[in-house]
């Protein structure tokens, strides 16, 4: 019955573990949601590629690389 009692407890600590890995899945991907949302909103208004703290361009490869910046390599580097 000990060995049963073991069991049960990793098996339960391995459900508690994938329910906490699915709650900071969900939020990174909420977040990610809002980036695209925000890049999408930035490419209405005409400001999509312009930095958000110095207002220059951001580079076209940081764009390519990662569509959803809105810092420049200086800026975010800073």
């Amino acid at each position: 019955r000990k060995t049963s009692a073991i069991t049960d407890f990793y098996r339960v600590r391995g459900c508690v573990g994938d329910i906490l890995n699915d709650e900071r899945n969900v939020a990174v991907s909420l977040n990610k949601l809002a980036q695209i949302e925000r890049a999408l909103a930035r490419i209405n208004d005409g400001t999509y590629g312009v930095c958000e703290s110095c207002g220059n361009p951001i580079g076209k490869m940081r764009l390519m690389a990662f569509p959803r910046a809105t810092l420049c390599m200086t800026c975010k580097q800073r």
